[in-house]
């Protein structure tokens, strides 16, 4: 009874070992799955998040290339803001400079356009002023000597100059014939000046034919009595109605 008892609990000791081997190794191979199956996630894992840092660094890269890109465009679309306002600018700057008449001084002997006038010399006058009638001591006023080179009498013409100094010069002359020469004053008694240019501003001109200027002898007599003076006598029996007389002075050397 003893041995059969001491053989129950021998059986029992054994297993108890082998209920608790089979434990421990079932245990230590759950422990090895645990820690295998672990590592295939913690290994997804890094992979997963692998994959997200090479995502996120693609992201940030497209979004620096965008940026970039975003910025290149800004700065030509500034680049092309100001050229076009240079350029703009320059079309204003170019548009203003067209606008501004440059001065043109004439050079001699210079022809008025349309008239058959010349002018040949531009000089300066002392004495008498006779072309408004107060025959007033003048020194150094602005001439010009005009030739008519027409075939016609020049019954009238008034011309205009500017100036480089910006002030205006006008002459008037009348009475001249085909061939004839004159030197007119400025009419607002104008200083010459050498260093001055004068451009041609405009011109108010009639002719009339020379058959149209006559001194009428057969009906007149004209006599210089001195002091400036003409003395006109009516030689016919018919009254006269109607008389002008138009006088130059002339120089010695016929001018």
């Amino acid at each position: 009874m003893m041995n059969k008892k001491i053989g129950i609990g021998v059986i029992v000791i054994l297993l108890v070992l082998l209920g608790g081997f089979w434990l421990v190794r079932g245990q230590k191979n759950d422990s090895d799955s645990s820690e295998s199956t672990t590592g295939v996630i913690a290994e997804e894992n890094a992979d997963v998040s692998q994959e997200s840092e090479t995502k996120i660094q693609a992201e940030t890269d497209t979004t620096k290339e965008k940026n970039d890109s975003d910025t290149e465009a800004q700065s030509n679309g500034a680049n092309e803001t100001s050229s076009g306002s240079q350029a703009e600018e320059g079309t204003t700057s170019n548009s203003d400079s067209s606008d501004e008449v440059a001065f043109t001084g004439i050079e001699l002997p210079y022809e008025i356009e349309n008239t058959g006038l010349v002018i040949k010399k531009i000089g300066s006058y002392d004495g008498a002023f006779v072309e408004d009638g107060s025959d007033k001591t003048v020194k150094n006023v602005l001439t010009m000597t005009i030739e008519n080179t027409s075939d016609q009498v020049v019954q009238y013409s008034d011309l205009s100059f500017l100036t480089s100094k910006g002030k205006k010069a006008e002459f008037k002359i009348s009475m001249i014939p085909a061939g004839g020469e004159v030197i007119a004053f400025e009419q607002n008694k104008m200083k010459y000046k050498k260093s001055t240019d004068y451009q041609f501003e405009d011109q108010i001109t009639a002719f009339l034919e020379p058959d149209q200027v006559t001194l009428l002898e057969d009906q007149v007599t004209i006599m210089g009595t001195g002091k400036n003076k003409l003395t006109v006598s009516n030689i016919t029996d018919a009254d006269i109605k109607v008389l002008r007389v138009f006088y130059k002075y002339q120089y010695e050397d016929g001018t």
